[in-house]
C-alpha cells in the first residue's frame, strides 16, 4: 500500500483542524487510519489508500474513574516472533484473534488477556503494555520481546527517569509473576489501568508507586507543573 508523503506531513494540521471544528475541550480518542480504496486478490497489490481521522469523546476509563483493577489471564495463544509478524506494524488484523479470545475470557470474569512467547516470557496485552512494580522500581518487557513501541510506554519510562524512579527493561518469565508487588497496563486508549491479578496471582491495588505514576502521568499530559 502506498502512503503519500504529503498526506503524512499534513496529519498534524488535520488533527488540529478536527479538534477546532468540533470544539473539543475534554479528553478524546483520535484514530488515524489508512485503508485501501480498492479491493485486491492474491498476487495483486493495490496502491491507492485513503486517510481517515476520527475523534471520539473518551473521558476517564472505569479503572481510574471508579477505582477498579483489571483481572488478567495469560493467553492460550502465543505472541508470534517478529519473523512472523513485525511488532511495529499497527494493523487491525493484529487484534482479531484477541477479540475472539477476549469474548470467552469476559464470560469467565477476566478483563484482559496477556500474551507470552514460546519461551514463556511476558510480551504485552492486545492494546496495551504491562509494567510491574517491585519495591521502588518499574520493570517492563523490552521491545525485543516483539511488543509495539508504544508512545505511552516511552512517555512513562521517560517520566520515571525525570522523577528518578528506577526502571528496568528486561525479559520477564512467567515464573517471576508471584514476586512482583503490583502491576498496571498502559496505552493510548486504556491510559493506565491498575492490575488486580494475573491468573490466580494477586497484586496490591494500593501500591504508592502505582498511584504516584498515575498522578504524574496526568500532570504531564495536561502540562500541569
Amino acid at each position: 500500500m502506498h502512503i503519500p508523503a504529503q498526506s503524512i506531513a499534513t496529519i498534524k494540521d488535520l488533527v488540529l483542524q478536527l479538534i477546532s471544528i468540533n470544539e473539543v475541550k475534554d479528553d478524546a480518542y483520535i484514530r488515524i487510519c489508512y485503508t485501501l480504496t480498492e479491493s485486491g486478490t492474491i498476487g495483486t497489490f493495490p496502491e491507492h489508500s485513503c486517510l481517515s481521522i476520527t475523534i471520539d469523546p473518551m473521558g476517564r476509563k472505569k479503572w481510574l474513574k471508579d477505582n477498579l483493577q483489571m483481572r488478567l489471564k495469560l493467553s492460550d495463544l502465543l505472541k508470534p516472533p517478529r519473523e512472523v509478524f513485525p511488532h511495529a506494524i499497527k494493523c487491525i488484523s493484529n487484534y482479531t484473534a484477541s477479540r475472539i479470545e477476549m469474548k470467552h475470557l469476559a464470560e469467565k470474569g477476566f478483563d484482559m488477556l496477556l500474551y507470552t512467547n514460546r519461551e514463556g516470557f511476558i510480551t504485552e496485552a492486545p492494546t496495551s503494555i504491562i509494567m510491574f512494580v517491585k519495591g521502588n522500581s518499574i520493570i517492563t518487557p523490552p521491545l525485543s520481546q516483539n511488543i509495539l513501541p508504544s508512545i505511552t510506554r516511552q512517555t512513562i519510562l521517560d517520566m520515571c527517569k525525570q522523577l528518578h524512579i528506577p526502571t528496568e527493561e528486561r525479559s520477564i518469565h512467567t515464573s517471576e509473576l508471584p514476586y512482583f508487588e503490583a502491576a498496571f497496563l498502559c496505552g493510548t486508549g486504556i491510559e493506565i489501568a491498575p492490575v488486580q491479578s494475573v491468573n490466580d496471582i494477586e497484586y496490591s491495588s494500593q501500591h504508592n508507586l502505582t498511584h504516584h505514576i498515575i498522578e504524574e502521568f496526568f500532570n504531564l499530559v495536561r502540562n500541569i507543573s
